[in-house]
């Protein structure tokens, strides 16, 4: 009798350990996808907000972010100035005038085949030259931009630095936002989080996959719960 009560026991025992680590690996699965559709509330963004405003990182990366840009206005103030600058000091090319379109001269009162062929030969020769004015044209004017970008190149490489560093501060502050979003939203109970319906949804999602493979899902999950705790 008292193996057959240990025997129950002990089965017990791991149906509520299956049951918690279901439990934790379902919530794991909830949040992240939660987290992944931003369903953050304004009053968690709020709540957020107090906690990373008097972050120094956060303040820091800001202010950076802000002196970037300025940096990055103050070139482009400068950038335009340069290019209107070499506008005026160098001319775009001009394109040559086309030549007058040929003219059929009939000396007789009838046409004779010599007077259309030299006609076709001419109409050839005009949309010749035609084509070589657009052409040398075309290369004359890329050459022109060329020289310009290269003359404006020392602001252009410039600008182009100071963006990417200012996009590398919006990142970072970005990521103290989400941090302090997410140590919130982590801190309520599993009662307080299905107040969403956005949540009930991805709960919902993550029971389906969980009942569809459930071995690998709470090998997926269940880790991740693990770390997050």
């Amino acid at each position: 009798m008292k193996k057959i009560l240990i025997s129950f026991l002990f089965v017990l025992i791991l149906a509520s350990c299956t049951q918690n680590k279901k439990d934790a690996a379902l919530e794991s699965c909830a949040d992240f996808n939660y987290k992944e559709s931003n369903g953050y509330t304004s009053e968690q963004d709020i709540a957020a907000k107090e906690l990373y405003k008097i972050d120094k990182e956060y303040l820091a990366a800001k202010k950076e972010e802000s002196r970037l840009f300025l940096r990055i206005e103050e070139k482009k103030s400068e950038l335009a100035i340069e290019s209107k600058n070499y506008d005026l000091e160098n001319s775009l090319p001009l394109k040559k005038m086309y030549p007058e379109f040929p003219k059929f001269i009939n000396d007789g009162d009838f046409t004779n085949d010599n007077d259309v062929k030299k006609f076709k030969s001419d109409i050839a020769k005009h949309k010749k030259t035609k084509k070589k004015i657009d052409n040398d044209h075309a290369r004359a004017v890329q050459r022109w931009k060329e020289k310009k970008d290269r003359t404006l190149y020392y602001l252009t490489s410039s600008i182009d630095l100071l963006t990417k560093a200012k996009r590398i501060e919006w990142i970072e502050a970005i990521k103290i936002e989400i941090k302090y979003r997410d140590m919130i939203f982590l801190k309520k109970s599993l009662k307080e989080k299905s107040q969403s319906n956005l949540y009930i949804s991805r709960y919902t999602e993550c029971e389906n996959s969980y009942n569809s493979t459930p071995n690998s899902f709470l090998l997926k999950w269940q880790n991740k719960a693990g770390a997050a705790g």
